[in-house]
């Protein structure tokens, strides 16, 4: 599962929001945890226990209004204008994924 998937769907956050995230083991690394030496690997801080559910506090700092071509279905497109946001150390966001700039 994951967002795009429709898990934990959530309205768009606005510039300045705060919100929770919670994952549950099954969605995270499940019975098999994260080892020493893997978390080591992916730049981790410590080993992520097995059965583990996973929290994490997001907030979007700074958004960029940008035009973005969506494909429609029907091979023309839609020109749309949409918001881009990251933090600031991201800052020019990137475009959604899947949109054309």
């Amino acid at each position: 599962a994951s967002w795009a998937g429709g898990y934990g769907k959530a309205e768009p956050m606005r510039e300045g929001g705060i919100r929770r995230v919670v994952v549950p083991p099954a969605l995270a690394y499940g019975n098999a945890g994260v080892s020493r030496y893997d978390a080591m690997k992916m730049g981790l801080d410590q080993p992520v226990p097995r059965d583990e559910t996973l929290m994490y506090e997001i907030e979007v700092l700074r958004c960029l209004e940008v035009e973005v071509k969506i494909d429609n279905g029907s091979g023309e497109g839609v020109t749309q204008k949409v918001k881009a946001c990251c933090p600031d150390e991201l800052f020019p966001c990137k475009p959604p994924q899947g949109a054309q700039q």
